[in-house]
């Protein structure tokens, strides 16, 4: 089975990495997109996919088969389903419970399960919901409250048959009311009315009914003051055209920071205390009618400390003004190891784009200390890094801090050598509601974590002590210790507590061997609050090429249960590039958004909104690019100089590297599977011609890359360089393409031309070399221009002068001597 695995991957393109890596994808991974199902909320999709170094991955096409530990909990549509890419495993959750998800693909000799927790099911009364309307009022304003009855997920359930609901205030008489109301039958609402009096504070609605759990205590403040504005910059800039920007929120809140619609356009001007840092795009803004809030944008011009403050007539101003240095690295070490720390900077929680220095100090260097203390420095947008050793078994606190920007730091605990790695635990966490029901039971958990803050299995059952201490206000009697023992092979356990008390207490665990854990947990004095979060995942969870990630918005109430709404939420997402709207249905529990397959920016911040519950989720998407390096040699082991390399990813082209004059080129890609296609003859350059040979892999153009972290490519390829020969006289010898290092011969003939009156002879070569010779042989290691230069030959003509002269003159001395002869003949008879 193993060898079928090795040889399914090996020959997927997918999977062309490496045998080291391979080891590596070995894994089958379940994803949940919600914490909890709801029962009776229909057909739910688990989604099952590779689990690399990289994150997710994409199945390749098998078989899967699937099972529930408890059908009753949680069924399965099919025992075996027929999948490729990122597969959805269709599943209806029927009652509330836990049951586990097992997937098997036999094929690869892959298997995962997942617990699969379900809630209540839906529709019925469960407790009562009291918001008043509006929640602040003036001194002698009269408003109402809306009362309903509504499920565990705080859906509308209609009453059956009419309920009398009884109404409370606490602790003083603020607010007047009527001491009854009545849901009649078939109905899941009704209205009961509030007058503030003449005093200004806070009073608690308080609802309760027969068989239901009374409301949660509701806040109605009287004397409220003017509205403010808010600024809220999203933690990430953005980098488009040639210049880094940040977003910013302007919103309209209530004294209690809740948002507000306003009836009417607000005007508002947006200022920066220091344009050399940041500048806004648009100094006034409108807020619509009908909204509470105005998205902005800000130019980051420099580094610094700058405030973004917004002003409106009648309005409270508000300001922005966060910067920091923040540090990352491991909370614990081996001794005498040597780690990387991380150095960031920020302005408005969004990177600078201007260097800082940095310096990184040691309260404790003799525990740890970085190598270089004063030399980390943060440039554009990447992060520095430096090494930090342990030197001695301790804790000391690790401090980076600029002139300019708040310090940041982390505490490190060095170890012996193998008491803190792997699977070891290292420190317990506690985890549960943050909020308890005075009377009611909760289930809280205890979990056994490595030093590093992942899950460690127990070698062996480990008892866990929990201590309650009351924090100041609470008052009431504490719960008893509870004892909680981890069985040997899990990582944590679960346990229950009731608190009896009202206000705040601290929750303890302890265990021997490892860091104790604590959490802070308050008391209400009725049911918890109904009212909805909007909250986020994403599958998966990481940016993948080739992967088609999914954003699922669901709603959460103060328990983190999920909450099924009675009418549509509207919800809008938007980040740097990217909107989309979404819409979770009545009855319904999530909406589900495709995202691009990777974002635009390595850092990629999207916030989504909706108007209806005055809420929102934001979150980051993003990944830390790897230089992906592409070398070409010639074979005489010089660069070439530029070739055009493309990489493709799924086929498609993400990204062209030209080699420079170092015959180097270089992309900055998100982790994935890659093709690096190198063309297979080229003219980089005039007069030159460079053909593929081969790279280490082999005679293809086509390099398959696994790209974890940076990566060199190397391609050979024959060059081939242009000799020209020129002559205007004669014929020339020796043009072409000739490969680089050969010996070409030039020569012309003949190097003497006669001619009249005058004739030519060769005089030499100019041009990229020079000689006096007809025939000479260069080595070709760049292109060549040879030009013939001829002088005239004035010979011919020097001859033809000489032999008129010469002939004239003897045409002369025949006339003279016959003339004579004539002369000396005398007279006849």
């Amino acid at each position: 089975m193993a060898l079928a695995l090795v040889s399914i991957l090996i020959f997927s393109p997918m999977f062309a990495v490496p045998t080291a890596a391979l080891q590596q994808v070995d894994a089958l991974s379940l994803t949940s997109p919600l914490p909890e199902l709801p029962a009776g909320g229909g057909t739910f999709y688990i989604y099952a996919s590779l689990s690399t170094p990289l994150g997710y991955a994409p199945l390749p096409r098998t078989y899967l088969v699937v099972s529930s530990s408890n059908s009753s909990v949680l069924s399965v549509q099919s025992g075996a389903l027929l999948g490729s890419g990122y597969v959805a495993i269709p599943v209806i959750p029927v009652s509330p419970g836990a049951a586990v998800l097992t997937v098997s693909a036999p094929a690869l000799g892959l298997s995962d399960n997942l617990t699969v927790r379900v809630g209540y099911a839906i529709g019925y009364p469960e407790h009562l919901s009291v918001e008043p309307l509006p929640p602040d009022m003036l001194y002698g304003e009269k408003g109402s409250a809306l009362v309903e009855l509504v499920d565990a997920y705080g859906n509308p359930a209609p009453s059956i048959s009419g309920m009398q609901v009884h109404m409370y205030e606490y602790p003083y008489q603020f607010v007047s009311h009527q001491a009854t109301a009545y849901v009649s039958p078939g109905s899941y609402m009704t209205y009961t009315q509030l007058s503030a009096g003449n005093l200004s504070g806070s009073a608690y609605l308080i609802g309760s009914a027969q068989g239901l759990s009374s409301s949660s205590p509701v806040n109605v403040t009287v004397g409220r003051t003017e509205p403010m504005l808010r600024v809220t910059v999203m933690p990430s800039s953005t980098y488009y055209g040639s210049a880094y920007y940040v977003i910013a929120l302007v919103q309209i809140v209530d004294p209690s920071g809740r948002p507000l619609v306003t009836n009417s356009p607000v005007q508002v001007f947006l200022s920066s205390s220091n344009s050399d840092v940041v500048e806004p795009i648009h100094n006034y803004l409108t807020i619509p009618a009908g909204s509470d809030h105005v998205w902005v944008e800000a130019e980051v011009t420099g580094t610094g400390s700058a405030n973004l403050t917004a002003q409106a007539q009648w309005f409270l101003p508000g300001s922005a003004t966060p910067n920091e240095i923040t540090i990352y690295g491991p909370s614990a070490m081996a001794l005498g190891q040597t780690y990387p720390l991380v150095v960031a900077a920020s302005y408005a929680g969004s990177a600078v784009s201007e260097p800082y220095p940095v310096v990184v100090t040691s309260v404790n260097p003799g525990i740890a200390s970085p190598s270089s203390i004063n030399t980390t420095t943060y440039l554009n947008y990447n992060v520095s890094t430096e090494n930090v050793t342990a030197l001695g078994v301790g804790a000391t606190l690790l401090t980076a801090s600029s002139p300019y920007l708040a310090a940041g730091s982390i505490s490190v605990q060095v170890y012996e050598p193998g008491t803190y790695m792997g699977n070891i635990p290292s420190q317990l966490a506690i985890y549960g509601p943050s909020e308890l029901i005075n009377g009611t039971e909760a289930e809280f958990y205890v979990q056994l974590l490595t030093s590093y803050g992942s899950p460690a299995p127990s070698q062996s059952p480990t008892e866990v002590l929990v201590q309650f201490h009351p924090a100041p206000g609470y008052v009431g009697s504490l719960p008893s210790p509870v004892e909680v023992q981890v069985p040997a092979g899990q990582s944590e356990a679960p346990f229950n507590v009731t608190i009896t008390g009202s206000g705040s207490l601290t929750m303890e665990a302890f265990a021997e061997g490892v860091q104790p854990a604590s959490m802070v947990v308050s008391s209400l004095s009725g049911v918890a609050p109904v009212q909805s979060y909007l909250m986020e995942s994403v599958v998966p969870s990481q940016p993948v090429i080739g992967a088609q990630p999914v954003l699922y918005l669901y709603l959460e109430d103060a328990s983190g249960d999920l909450v099924s709404p009675w009418t549509p939420v509207n919800v809008t997402v938007m980040g740097p590039g990217f909107s989309a709207n979404a819409t979770i249905p009545a009855g319904g529990f999530y909406a589900e958004i495709p995202l691009p397959s990777f974002p635009s920016s390595t850092s990629w911040y999207l916030v989504a909104s909706s108007g209806q519950l005055g809420a929102s989720a934001s979150f980051n998407y993003s990944y830390i690019p790897v230089n992906l390096t592409v070398q070409a040699i010639s074979g005489m082991g010089r660069p070439v100089q530029g070739l055009s390399v493309r990489v493709l990813s799924g086929g498609a082209e993400v990204a062209t590297v030209t080699t420079g004059s170092d015959g180097i080129g270089t992309a900055s890609l998100p982790p994935g599977q890659y093709v690096v296609e190198f063309p297979s003859e080229s003219t980089p350059s005039q007069g030159m011609s460079a053909r593929f040979e081969s790279t280490p892999n082999g005679t293809s153009t086509s390099v398959q890359v696994n790209l974890t972290s940076p990566a060199t490519v190397i391609a050979y390829y024959q060059v081939y360089y242009q000799v020209t020969v020129l002559t205007s006289h004669g014929v020339a010898n020796g043009s072409g393409m000739f490969p680089e290092g050969s010996v070409d011969i030039v020569s012309v003939r003949p190097t003497l031309i006669l001619g009249f009156p005058a004739g030519y002879a060769f005089a030499g070569w100019t041009g990229t070399y020079q000689s006096h010779s007809s025939s000479v042989s260069i080595v070709i290691d760049s292109p060549q221009l040879l030009i013939a230069n001829w002088r005239v030959d004035w010979a011919p003509l020097y001859i033809a002068v000489a032999v008129v002269v010469v002939g004239a003159a003897a045409a002369f001395v025949l006339v003279i001597n016959r003339r004579r002869r004539e002369v000396d003949v005398g007279p006849t008879v």
